[in-house]
């Protein structure tokens, strides 16, 4: 999607502020009661609930304005010098003294390479700092997100495609076919597509309640990035009662219809290259699917009502996607073997198992079955 189109919402003033949320929460629900009409089909209420979300953020929010600006940086040296350049920048485009103008430069010059050393000692530090957080810090969260913000800082590189020939792709949108064919092949696997509802038009058995769509909001995660539909989660998690209502009714009556919300299976898929893979061929990318927040809420609402069910089955063995439970856990199991083994002076071996693209191959039956075995409603 074009970036200039793109609208930013100041969500961030919205998760700290009090007040703005009880305004906008106000100011949605004032919407939603006013133009939402539950005799619409299911696609229509949510155009109207994401235009009530989207004009609410702009008058209750605000938008964020674009920085023209490539860089930026509080240091007090630096933005003395840089003032100090362009007070010289004023002075040599109104002299028009050759000897003047060669001094005006040459002090010009010597300002710039003076910004490039403290820049680089600033960006030096900041990564200091980080390093010293990774290596000191005991919580594996903090120590994650420092690795991330100290990668975050390299230039990214442009994603390599190769076509048929094996013949690097300069265009973007030939790029973008190449991909999107792809990864649609990727993901259905040699399978036939999942039809959206199984059997005549019929109500929920246990229809999703306001409170269920509460919590599923309020799992959402402030500070990531959206779909196509450019609504950011903070205008999701902090919406009001109005808005979980309004889903709640627009999700039930979609299976009351057999009316398919094309939101839901919509998405942005962004490749990343894979680290010390080859860059060129497909599968050395790896695919980011941004969904959009009917998507979010929906998985979130469903994991909510079958996790209980899939920790029993799957055992305490398992720890990634169980509640309570993460990848500390192996960290932990590992960390004790060793110090175990050390202690005791023994022999220790032990295998790990990478299983390239596992969560891009899924068999979307198998997972059904899998369901079905574990003891999930037909709801579910």
């Amino acid at each position: 999607r074009p970036k200039s189109n793109i609208i930013k919402y100041d969500s961030s003033r919205l998760a700290s502020d009090q007040d703005v949320q009880t305004k906008y929460q106000a100011c949605l629900g004032k919407l939603i009661s006013s133009t939402l009409k539950t005799s619409d089909e299911p696609n229509q209420q949510l155009a109207t609930i994401v235009e009530c979300i989207s004009k609410s953020a702009v008058q209750e929010i605000g938008i964020v304005k674009r920085s023209t600006k490539r860089a930026h940086t509080n240091d007090p040296q630096v933005v003395s010098l840089v003032e100090e350049r362009h007070k010289l920048r004023l002075l040599l485009n109104n002299n028009n003294l050759c000897v003047d103008r060669k001094v005006l430069r040459r002090n010009i010059n010597q300002l710039k390479r003076k910004i490039n050393r403290r820049l680089k000692e600033v960006n030096d530090q900041i990564a200091e700092t980080l390093a010293k957080e990774i290596t000191s810090t005991d919580s594996s969260r903090r120590m994650f997100e420092a690795v991330r913000q100290l990668a975050d800082r390299r230039t990214p590189s442009t994603v390599s495609v190769t076509n048929d020939k094996g013949e690097i792709v300069g265009s973007d949108s030939v790029k973008a076919e190449i991909l999107r064919n792809y990864f649609e092949k990727q993901y259905n696997n040699g399978e036939e597509p999942l039809a959206p509802f199984d059997g005549p038009p019929k109500p929920l058995t246990v229809p999703i309640t306001p409170i269920e769509v509460e919590a599923a909001c309020k799992k959402l995660k402030n500070g990531r990035a959206t779909g196509p539909d450019n609504i950011p989660n903070e205008l999701l998690r902090y919406a009001g009662k109005s808005y979980y209502s309004a889903y709640a009714n627009m999700i039930n009556q979609s299976f009351e219809t057999n009316s398919y919300i094309d939101s839901i299976g919509q998405g942005i898929i962004t490749p990343l290259q894979k680290p010390g893979k080859p860059k060129g061929p497909l599968k050395s990318l790896r695919p980011l699917t941004l969904s959009n927040g009917v998507r979010k809420v929906l998985s979130l609402i469903t994991l909510l009502r079958i996790g209980h069910k899939m920790d029993r089955y799957t055992g305490p063995w398992q720890a990634a996607y169980k509640h309570g439970r993460s990848c500390n856990d192996l960290v932990w199991c590992q960390r004790m073997l060793v110090s175990v083994v050390q202690n005791r002076h023994w022999e220790f071996s032990k295998m790990g198992i990478d299983m390239s693209s596992a969560f891009d191959t899924i068999s979307r039956q198998t997972v059904l079955n899998l369901l079905i075995d574990a003891g999930c409603t037909e709801d579910e």
